[in-house]
C-alpha cells in the first residue's frame, strides 16, 4: 500500500465514479445534520477530539486534533482531515463526483471495480463487508501489504464519496477490526 492506499484509492475512485451517469431511484431519504448528529453510534471517546465539518458535511472523532488531509489533485482530489502518528494514520476524506450515482447495484459494481484496482496495485483484500449508514450502502475493507494494514469504510452518498481509512504499520493481521478503529468508524456520520 505504499505510497499510500488513499492515493491509490482516490485515483481508482476518481476513474470509476467521475463521469458516471445517474441510475435508478434514490435508496434513502436525505438525512439532515440534526438527524445525523442525533443518531451517531459513538458520541464521545475519552481524550479524543470531535470534529464537525460543515463544508464536508460529516462528523467524526479523532485521537487528537486533525489537520487538513487533502489527497491528490484535479479530478482525483479528495478533501478532508487526517491525524498522522508514527505507527497509525487516521483519515476522513471526501470527493464530489460529476454525476449522481444512487442505484445500489451500480454502487456495488463500482466498489468491486475499485477493489480490483487496489489489488492490481499490490494490496491484498483480507475482508470485505457491506455496511450501512443513514440508509446508504457502504463497504468496509481490511487491506494488507508487506508492512501495513488498512481498515477502510467507503460510502457513496448522491454525488459524494466518503472514505474513512486507518493505516497501521504492522506485520500481523488482526482477526477483527481493532476497538479504537471501530469506535472511529462508529463516530462518523454524514448529512446531505
Amino acid at each position: 500500500m505504499n505510497p499510500g492506499v488513499l492515493t491509490v484509492l482516490s485515483f481508482v475512485l476518481s476513474i470509476l465514479f467521475v463521469n458516471e451517469a445517474a441510475y435508478g431511484q434514490a435508496v434513502a431519504d436525505p438525512v439532515n445534520k440534526t438527524q445525523a448528529l442525533k443518531n451517531v453510534k459513538v458520541s464521545a471517546i475519552p481524550g479524543w477530539k470531535e470534529v464537525v465539518s460543515d463544508q464536508g458535511r460529516f462528523r467524526a472523532i479523532f485521537p487528537r486534533a486533525p489537520e487538513i488531509g487533502d489527497q491528490g489533485t484535479g479530478d482525483s482530489a479528495m478533501r478532508g482531515l487526517k491525524v498522522i502518528d508514527a505507527r497509525v494514520h487516521w483519515f476522513v476524506l471526501y470527493a464530489d463526483l460529476d454525476r449522481l450515482i444512487i442505484d445500489e447495484f451500480q454502487i456495488r459494481e463500482r466498489y468491486q471495480q475499485s477493489l480490483k484496482g487496489l489489488v492490481n496495485r499490490g494490496a491484498r483484500v483480507v475482508k470485505q463487508t457491506d455496511v450501512t449508514l443513514n440508509g446508504r450502502l457502504g463497504l468496509e475493507l481490511i487491506l494488507q501489504d508487506k508492512s501495513r494494514v488498512s481498515f477502510m469504510r467507503v460510502f457513496v452518498v448522491d454525488r459524494r464519496v466518503y472514505t474513512l481509512d486507518v493505516d497501521q504499520k504492522r506485520s500481523d493481521l488482526p482477526e477483527k477490526i481493532p476497538a479504537d478503529v471501530q469506535e472511529f468508524f462508529d463516530s462518523f456520520t454524514f448529512w446531505q
